[in-house]
């Protein structure tokens, strides 16, 4: 079976270190992040456990500093999908925004440019670029999205044979799926800002930032840009009136406030390398503002308009209907949008809507969640999904993608499970590899006792990996069944159905802490089945032990099987979800024409 991913970045290395003189744009090879133009050195067991090593001291020092907070190598390249069974990815296009590299200097090899560079997996001539503005945030897109259309025809070198095709419909998903040797690619986009033009002579976010606060003249062109670029990367047709895949969703809001919505605070960086905590001053209404962007919800009448813009769909001008990805939205924007929806104008239509990359948090109601909120079981912060969340996005006949990111997925105290489990396979496997460099080529008995002593080192490590295997499987469980609780708890007639709004949107190469054990697409399959024999393991140790399941946890992994395998489920999970999704609304019957398909 092939696998699905709501939301990944496979074309973001590829094009962040495309320069058209001398680099090939190649979105299909693995690749590892650089410091200071030397590559960070990856090593890699069987089971897809990756280590950093570079060639420098300091590069080894910063490599260990970030390990635990971004991967430093890539995770849905292509070869990778290939290896990983993976039959269709919503790619997200994320023109970078200039803040995340204000820290570092223009034009010139700087420390804080050659740490950002190895945390981002972007060259340092491309982060040079970002930060003297060269092209606006539309321009950027365009060049990532014209480079991904034009090598759609080449393989990579491992996978020559192998093609990627973007599809604009379900109709060409199906044939694309049925073909051994393609994948289908789905577009989307990260952060409305990515379709903004630069304001003044360059895109510059402290120019922005002034002329936001004036409210001035080049403030209204640069919203009525934003608006109009939006209009027509909506339209079936590119401007030569040539067809062209539409953006599937549009996540609004990211990393750092872009004047439509309030949004979370989402980067792992100290603050010293990437700083969030800006107050923004802005003319709203005719009034000066003075508020943290993490407390705003949709911002003014330009904010709904374009949330509007995107929903709206056009029969007369072939416009199609984007649908919103709500993932980075303030908890307030998310109450703004869900009543936007409970208006006159879209109450009557049904208006899906996904979050693309996402966790639970366990937390009822919509609120900034601080540090007094704890759980032992999830990730509480606001970033992640509500309860309240999940009950809207099945209201919606929505999805929400579940990241396979430590991060996010694991609270801290589940954190501390997997990096101390981890952390024992890392010193045993630095044992048996000294040991078996040593004394291999030996043949006397010290040696042979040695020896030895690594063979039972590596019967440790295994028994480890399939206890790390397991931990990162009941997490993963956890998310899934807290989704189908929610649900249940809201009304019980819902049942089986519950399980129709969950699927896997990874956010690979989307600067990351991949689950150590599941860290790319070559490991998803591996992951899908780990996951089913998991369940099923569990179910036969309820029976052998005689378990009262109604009193155990484990009854949960009894109460919503409703009659199938584990396997039927979690396939669900892996494709049919997101599947029957497409096969209703990624279509012109839907998008254009608002009819929901069977």
């Amino acid at each position: 079976m092939k696998l699905f991913d709501l939301h990944a970045h496979p074309s973001l290395r590829a094009f962040g270190n495309y320069v058209a003189e001398n680099t090939k744009y190649d979105i299909w090879k693995r690749g590892d992040n650089e410091f200071d133009g030397k590559k960070i050195l990856r090593e890699v067991d069987e089971d897809g456990f990756f280590r950093p090593v570079s060639h420098t001291l300091a590069g080894k020092i910063i490599a260990n500093a970030l390990e635990d907070k971004v991967a430093l190598y890539t995770q849905s390249n292509l070869d990778e999908a290939v290896e990983g069974n993976v039959g269709c990815i919503v790619l997200s296009f994320y023109p970078i925004e200039q803040e995340f590299f204000k820290r570092g200097r223009v034009r010139d090899r700087h420390l804080f440019d050659k740490v950002l560079s190895m945390a981002s997996g972007q060259s340092v001539e491309k982060i040079d670029q970002i930060q003297a503005g060269v092209n606006s945030y539309y321009q950027e897109y365009e060049a990532d999205r014209s480079l991904l259309e034009a090598n759609q025809h080449t393989g990579g070198k491992k996978n020559p044979q192998w093609r990627y095709r973007i599809v604009s419909n379900y109709s060409e998903l199906q044939a694309v799926v049925k073909k051994d040797k393609e994948l289908a690619i789905i577009l989307s986009m990260e952060g409305v800002q990515g379709l903004a033009n630069s304001i003044g002579a360059k895109n510059s976010y402290r120019q922005l930032k002034e002329e936001a606060q004036r409210n001035s003249s080049e403030f209204k062109e640069w919203q009525k840009g934003l608006l109009e670029n939006l209009k027509t990367v909506k339209k079936a047709k590119d401007t030569n009136g040539k067809d062209r895949a539409p953006l599937l969703f549009l996540t609004i809001a990211h990393h750092f406030f872009n004047y439509v919505c309030g949004h979370c605070s989402s980067l792992n960086f100290p603050d010293f390398l990437v700083d969030q905590s800006d107050t923004y001053h802005y003319l709203q209404e005719g009034e000066i503002k003075n508020t943290h962007y993490f407390n705003l919800g949709i911002v003014d009448s330009f904010g709904y308009e374009i949330i509007k813009e995107a929903l709206r769909r056009d029969p007369e001008e072939g416009m199609r209907r984007v649908i919103i990805d709500i993932k980075h939205m303030s908890p307030q924007a998310r109450k703004d949008f869900y009543a936007l929806l409970n208006t006159d104008a879209y109450r009557n239509e049904l208006i899906p809507f996904v979050c693309s990359h996402t966790a639970v948090n366990g937390v009822p109601g919509l609120r900034r969640t601080g540090k007094k909120d704890s759980s032992r079981y999830f990730n509480i912060a606001d970033l992640n999904s509500f309860d309240e969340d999940i009950k809207q996005i099945y209201k919606h006949d929505g999805l929400m993608g579940l990241m396979l990111d430590d991060g996010r997925t694991c609270s801290k105290y589940y954190q501390a499970v997997v990096r101390k489990l981890d952390g024992k396979i890392e010193r045993k496997k630095k044992r048996i590899n000294k040991i078996r460099k040593k004394f291999s080529e030996r043949k006397n008995a010290r040696a042979l006792r040695r020896l030895a002593r690594a063979n039972e080192l590596e019967r440790q490590v295994n028994f480890l990996k399939q206890e790390l295997a397991d931990e990162y499987c009941d997490i993963f469980f956890r998310q899934v069944f807290h989704i189908l609780n929610v649900l249940s708890l809201e009304d019980p007639k819902i049942g089986r159905n519950a399980w129709k709004i969950v699927t896997i949107g990874s956010d690979f190469d989307g600067v990351i802490n991949p689950m150590d054990y599941y860290s790319s697409y070559g490991r998803l399959d591996d992951f899908r089945f780990d996951l089913i024999e998991r369940w099923n393991d569990i179910l036969e140790e309820t029976q052998e032990d005689d378990v009262d399941v109604s009193s155990s946890h484990d009854n949960e992994f009894v109460k919503f099987l409703y009659g199938e395998t584990p396997e039927y489920w979690i396939d669900k999970v892996f494709w049919y979800n997101a599947n029957n999704f497409l096969k209703k609304y990624f279509h012109d019957d839907y998008l254009i024409h608002g009819r929901v398909g069977n």
